[in-house]
């Protein structure tokens, strides 16, 4: 069997606890040291005693001697100490992490894995010398201060050091398609497709100790197999069937699905995918060439979204929108022209729903500045509590996100959502608009009438208070008191704008919709995990929806396993109109920090049942829809804001590299915290290396 291994914990879930010892990674590094002498002392004892009650056995004469007490705490110890069992760590820090392994080698022993590791690029050359396996995330991040400098380059640098780097979920949901993790490896550090597989199957099996038996397709090895319906690594495949030990444990078409039978045959076979040459992967563009008022990019394959694609294709901007866009376009004597042969350019991507901005770490409440306590907030508006110096913008920037719409969360009218582009000195020059649309987020579970009756009321309240402001101003009587409440309700009880109503439920989707149509308000549902099983309500009543996680469980337990995945292909089906938001909420909590992961909920929805043109439209396009802002962008146009990527392959790719992001014009490199400290240890790696 496996080795024995032994759960070790570093960093703030051991020091969170305040009255307690240890509390501070020093003293984390002082128990570790104590209880291992502790345990190098016990096994003395036992090996005194064994030794005496051998001599004594040896001697013909009885034992009277008693055993030590026996202590199943260090015995553990012991065993480690020699080697009859292995250190499984969760850590984080590069500091605490070398202070284990200093432990450890000082007794002799080996760290046998590191578990989560975000910092671990830090250090990748002196974890490669202790001989620690890596499990790591492959791109969480800012869920809690130690978690802030990670980088979702860290398996590749890790790699290239020649760890043993694996990929792991934490997670009930990442698990079910830990595949796109392993894709996402060839975007971040362009690691080759053969070593991002190995990071969720081979070198998972040799951290394990069980590579003699799992882990690769041998004669020999365990029958456990996958049949995916294409590559693994793209996101338009899924998982057909499931062998454990050679018996069939999942077959999808004998699973309860979802999706519908046209839907199940229309995606059985993904379009083909493949990485560009190393040349195009490899490419470099200059865009000081396109810091001037006028620019254009010619020899790329661009993607409008709302015409044919052009190959070979020349898009020409001026200040901050697009001035044409063909196959023809002329461009002007003296303008600066960027190749981008062999390059492909799509409208940038649209975030319908996020807290970027209004989050900076997940656990660390001081950051937050999305939730307000009380019921009825309406006047709050997002936009104004956006950081533009956020470290979270750059890294969605990167991921192909030019604009999100910023929404508040906590309350029942929890306040207005702002449009925001992803470039900006200041909060004015980021808000497109800081009332977009009113969040109300509707009560699920149980009995939502008392609740219901609550919003009604204060409806009520607002639309007497509006309507004594209109009699006073006819009248020249004195105007009531302004309550700033009720004026920013305004605009949502005359349907000028919308209300955004969070309901994921059928229940909670269907009491909204009639209470919408009770208050005669012009709605869009968020979230909408079970939209599917009323889409064609949605479609009569002209509802549209903003889908939240594709990559979500089920949202009933007795729902089919694929209802997430399916239900945005399901709403298509119907002719919902609806786009596809960032997952706003995670394992740790509600968070801002996977702005750039909404175009893979997208591609997920390909998999099962949605065509990958609508997928892309979910993203862009269709986001601009719903949000009011068709006329500036989602496509490419002219006339439109120069708000464009420039790729090496299709935004719903992990895999695909981003060149450029543009944002009204100006070019931006996809450059973040994440790629500053990928280059930086990058650079100390291979220092290290020169040394040796």
């Amino acid at each position: 069997g496996n080795p024995q291994g032994v759960k070790f914990a570093l960093g703030e879930n051991v020091k969170r606890t305040r009255g307690r010892f240890p509390n501070t990674r020093l003293g984390v590094e002082a128990t570790l040291n104590r209880a291992f002498l502790e345990a190098i002392d016990y096994r003395r004892q036992w090996q005194e005693f064994n030794k005496t009650v051998a001599q004594t056995q040896a001697a013909g004469q009885p034992v009277k001697l008693l055993p030590p007490r026996r202590d199943l705490r260090l015995e553990a110890l012991s065993d480690i100490i020699e080697h009859q069992k292995f250190i499984h760590s969760h850590c984080y820090r590069a500091d605490e992490i070398l202070m284990l392994l200093r432990v450890a080698s000082g007794l002799g022993v080996r760290v046998w894995s590191l578990q989560h590791v975000l910092e671990g690029y830090k250090i990748a050359p002196e974890i490669v010398a202790h001989g620690a396996s890596c499990s790591t995330f492959a791109d969480w991040w800012a869920y809690k201060v130690e978690a802030f400098d990670a980088t979702p380059y860290n398996a590749a640098l890790l790699h290239e050091a020649g760890a043993n780097v694996v990929l792991k979920s934490d997670d009930a949901e990442l698990m079910r398609h830990l595949y796109i993790d392993a894709a996402k490896m060839l975007r971040y550090g362009n690691v080759s497709p053969d070593a991002a597989w190995r990071m969720v199957t081979l070198n998972a099996a040799r951290e394990l100790g069980l590579a003699d038996r799992m882990g690769s397709v041998e004669v020999g090895k365990d029958a456990d197999l996958v049949i995916f319906s294409g590559h693994p690594l793209n996101t338009f495949s899924r998982c057909e069937v499931t062998l454990v030990d050679g018996v069939p444990y999942f077959v999808r078409e004998k699973q309860p699905t979802a999706m519908s039978a046209a839907a199940a045959q229309s995606s059985a076979t993904p379009s083909a995918w493949s990485l560009p040459s190393d040349e195009i992967r490899n490419k470099k563009l200059d865009l000081n060439l396109v810091a001037a008022m006028t620019y254009a990019i010619k020899g790329a394959t661009i993607y409008p979204l709302d015409g044919p694609v052009i190959p070979q294709g020349t898009l020409l901007v001026h200040g901050n929108r697009i001035a044409a866009v063909g196959s023809a376009v002329e461009v002007p004597a003296g303008v600066p022209v960027l190749d981008a042969t062999g390059l492909q350019i799509y409208p940038g991507l649209i975030d319908a729903g996020s807290i970027l901005g209004l989050q900076e770490i997940g656990s660390l409440r001081e950051t937050h500045d999305y939730n307000e306590p009380g019921l009825f907030q309406p006047d709050l508006r997002a936009g104004v509590g956006v950081n533009p110096d956020s470290e979270l913008i750059p890294v969605g920037r990167a991921g192909g996100m030019t604009a999100s719409l910023v929404r508040p969360a906590g309350a029942l009218l929890g306040g207005q959502a702002s449009l925001i582009q992803l470039d900006g000195w200041t909060v004015p020059e980021m808000v497109l608009d800081y009332e977009v649309a009113l969040q109300l987020d509707w009560p699920e579970g149980g009995d939502s009438q008392p609740v219901s009756e609550q919003i009604t009321a204060f409806l009520k309240q607002a639309r007497t208070y509006l309507k004594l402001k209109e009699q006073a101003g006819a009248s020249s009587s004195p105007l009531p008191i302004k309550d700033p409440r009720f004026e920013a309700l305004e605009p949502y009880l005359a349907r000028r704008k919308r209300v955004h109503i969070e309901a994921n439920s059928r229940k909670g989707i269907a009491e909204a919709l009639l209470f919408a149509e009770k208050e005669n308000l012009s709605i869009v549902i968020t979230g909408a995990a079970e939209g599917w099983k009323l889409a064609a309500e949605l479609k009569n009543r002209d509802v549209p929806v903003i889908v939240g996680a594709v990559m979500a469980r089920p949202f009933s337990e007795y729902d089919p396993f694929d209802a997430a995945y399916a239900n945005p292909g399901r709403l298509h089906e119907a002719g919902v109109l609806f786009c596809i938001r960032s997952n706003s909420s995670s394992t740790a909590g509600f968070s801002a920090s996977n702005v750039r992961n909404a175009p893979f909920d997208a591609a997920l929805a390909v998999a099962y049942g949605l065509p990958e043109i609508e997928a892309l439209k979910s993203v862009t396009i269709n986001a601009a829809r719903i949000l009011g802002v068709d006329q500036q962008m989602g496509t490419l146009a002219a006339g439109k804001l120069a708000n464009f990527v420039i790729t090496d392959g299709s935004p719903l790719q992990p895999s695909t590299l981003y060149k450029g992001i543009v944002i009204a014009g100006k070019a931006h490199t996809p450059e973040s915290r994440h790629t500053r400290f990928y280059e930086r240890y990058r650079a100390r790696l291979h220092e290290v290396r020169a040394r040796q």
